[in-house]
């Protein structure tokens, strides 16, 4: 079966980024980095390559298929970039992406940019290769991009429960793997919508208004791993899909943080999923560099830097060398009164 899979970006222009190219791996490219360095805004031109609405080899249709919770499968430009009415302006940006599509099954490129739209400014793909007619129109494969919004706190939010007819057909399978993450022993899953859709995994003794942060970030990262089996078992003719995740380790405990690479490595090799996600987490990092020396196509670790001057992305360093570059001081010359003019 021909699978959708994004290989490599190069973006020529955008924010803090120039002349920067990323190598995705087959599964899991983990992106880290000092804060500035743009790591969020690569997820974010990721997310706009793709849409979901329709097959455009066959004509069919996609917006039926939704996630567990009713999204698409998509993500629209406003959940992750804040556009600056100074700096966003169109041209701005110029992206190049190289894929395998599947639904052609053929090497294919593009161009990703900020065009105007609707009076604002917004990521347009253009020059598609696989396109007949329309150039500019997104590759078709499903994406679920869990941005940062995700961890708005439980005690602000605006929710009830709410039982997804997915999830309750498939409850035992949310707590298992909620369980594998966490290394609980957690006998309740309950849903939940409002501000933020989510589900958690709990035991007899509290429910879903006093689970932690992390209980809460691991169960919406469930929920997507199960939001793509559901498109797998729906959709028969199903490609692959794109998971990303922005500071995947958040409210994590270190032993959690490797149970969760060791999973999403399972679920892209039964769904056909690539997993991009940012983190500053040396266990993350050291994980996934680890598992890069054995399987390099699959793994890759993007370490981006400015201690050189611009933004440039180091790929596949180790732990130890990206640390030695974050904990290193730049030092200024110094210069005296003396030697002024």
């Amino acid at each position: 079966m021909a699978k959708t899979q994004l290989k490599k970006l190069f973006i020529e222009k955008f924010r803090a980024l120039e002349g920067v190219s990323i190598e995705v791996g087959e599964y899991l490219t983990v992106i880290c980095g000092k804060n500035g360095t743009s790591k969020s805004s690569i997820l974010g031109v990721a997310a706009q390559i793709f849409n979901f609405e329709k097959d455009y080899v066959s004509d069919f249709s996609l917006q039926s298929f939704r996630q567990i919770t009713g999204a698409q499968f998509k993500s629209a430009y406003s959940e992750h970039f804040r556009i600056s009415k100074a700096f966003d302006l169109p041209g701005s940006m110029k992206v190049g992406i190289e894929l395998h599509d599947g639904y052609t099954d053929q090497e294919a490129t593009a161009t990703l940019q900020l065009d105007r739209r609707g009076g604002s400014p917004r990521p347009v793909v253009r020059k598609n290769s696989t396109a007949t007619g329309n150039l500019s129109r997104n590759f078709t494969h499903p994406v679920v991009f869990l941005s940062l919004k995700r961890l708005y706190p439980i005690t602000d939010r605006d929710y009830s429960v709410h039982d997804f007819e997915y999830l309750q057909a498939h409850r035992q399978d949310f707590i298992d793997l909620t369980n594998e993450l966490l290394n609980r022993s957690s006998s309740h899953a309950t849903g939940t919508k409002g501000t933020i859709s989510s589900a958690v995994s709990h035991g007899d003794n509290y429910d879903q208004d006093s689970v932690s942060a992390g209980e809460d970030n691991a169960g919406q990262i469930v929920l997507a791993l199960l939001s793509f089996r559901k498109l797998k078992e729906e959709y028969s003719d199903y490609k692959g899909g794109l998971l990303l995740i922005d500071e995947a380790d958040s409210g994590l405990f270190p032993a959690a943080q490797i149970n969760l690479l060791n999973i999403l490595a399972r679920e892209c090799r039964a769904l056909d999923l690539q997993v991009m996600m940012t983190t500053h987490s040396p266990v993350l990092i050291k994980h996934t560099f680890d598992q890069h020396k054995k399987h390099k196509a699959r793994y890759k670790t993007i370490y981006l830097t400015d201690s050189y001057g611009s933004v440039q992305p180091m790929q596949d360093w180790s732990w130890e060398h990206v640390e030695a570059d974050i904990t290193a001081r730049l030092v200024r010359p110094v210069v005296s009164a003396a030697t002024l003019p």
